[in-house]
């Protein structure tokens, strides 16, 4: 994991493979085992000695052909698995995955695995790209989103409920979201919080931890702001909140669990990546991903759009969320005791 990397060995690891020099990747790659096992020699499991066990994985077959991940491929083919996806999203409506995504997961043995998926929509895909039959796919919803669950997480840890804030969902910029374009999102956000007198919360994500956009931005003049980074539970900082800001997410479906809107900000126009003739787009014929396609946020590419999705949310919330929930339930199904349901099935399949 992350912080049993060592830096040069993972990512000398990482340029090899990506120059493709992978008979030069080995040398490096075995004194990095050794010396792994030996700083860590008290917290390494032998996932070989499952092998004369009866066993079941829960393990997100998503992850099943990852690089990262191949010391655990024969383990969790080799035995009965449950898949759950690992975030909150929709597989398999993007149109921007990878080719070569759709040959190796062909390639995986997932004969022995049950899925269980959040929409049917997404069951094209799990049945394309990883030969699932029907017997194999489950749809029940999301699991984390049941009432119950929701209500005991964000109640857990509480933050100040004085003054009236927006919950940022950050995420690294790369060359599709680009740092250009964040930029001019947070020129929006720190307009939008001086206008409608707004504090600012940010949670980062742990790639972008050493990141100093923020500060740039939002500290660059006389007209600052009042803003902070948390690293709280994202049920606990929407708590509150009067709305949340993400620049594409699967965090804001959780979201409207808790009664909370969220605006995406994004502009992909002429992102080869993402904007081609296959693309989702929005009414205007715009290039969008998924949970803008889909109505699950509200979309906004300019200070325009962004500012009328804001002064929609402060003058009447609930009737925005009625909008974006009853978009949620087109997709997603919402069954009662869902958690104690796969757990009866899967406690079933072991016994």
């Amino acid at each position: 994991n992350i912080s049993s990397r060592i830096k040069v060995f993972h990512y000398g690891r990482r340029v090899l493979n990506k120059f493709k020099l992978k008979f030069l990747e080995k040398f490096i790659h075995l004194p990095y085992k050794v010396v792994i096992s030996s700083m860590y020699s008290n917290n390494i499991f032998k996932i070989s000695s499952l092998k004369s066990l009866n066993y079941v994985t829960l393990f997100d077959i998503y992850e099943l052909t990852k690089p990262y991940n191949k010391d655990l491929y024969t383990t969790v083919s080799s035995s009965q698995n449950f898949s759950i996806l690992h975030g909150t999203g929709l597989t398999g409506i993007q149109t921007n995955l990878d080719y070569k995504l759709k040959e190796v997961s062909q390639k995986a043995n997932t004969a022995n695995s049950t899925a269980y998926l959040f929409s049917n929509n997404e069951i094209p895909f799990y049945e394309e790209y990883y030969s699932l039959t029907s017997e194999q796919i489950k749809v029940y919803g999301i699991p984390k989103h049941e009432k119950q669950w929701v209500e005991d997480l964000a109640s857990r840890k509480t933050i100040r409920k004085d003054g009236r804030y927006i919950f940022i969902i950050s995420r690294p910029t790369n060359e599709y979201i680009t740092t250009e374009r964040r930029i001019e999102f947070l020129e929006m956000i720190k307009k939008i919080a001086i206008k409608y007198q707004l504090e600012v919360v940010v949670k980062l994500h742990p790639k972008e931890l050493k990141s100093k956009l923020y500060k740039q931005v939002f500290d660059s003049d006389e007209d600052g702001i009042e803003w902070g980074l948390s690293i709280e539970h994202p049920f606990t900082l929407g708590m509150h909140c009067e709305f949340a800001i993400s620049y594409y997410s699967g965090v804001p479906l959780d979201l409207l669990s808790l009664g909370v809107p969220t605006i995406e900000l994004s502009n992909f126009i002429g992102i080869d990546h993402d904007d081609h003739e296959h693309s989702l787009r929005n009414c205007r014929g715009e290039a969008v991903r998924e949970y803008r396609y889909l109505n699950l946020v509200l979309g906004a590419s300019t200070y325009d759009e962004f500012e009328k999705h804001v002064i929609e949310i402060l003058n009447d919330k609930e009737k925005v969320i009625k909008e974006l929930r009853s978009n949620y339930r087109k997709i997603f199904p919402v069954t009662k005791n869902i958690n104690n349901i796969i757990a009866d099935e899967i406690k079933n399949t072991i016994i």
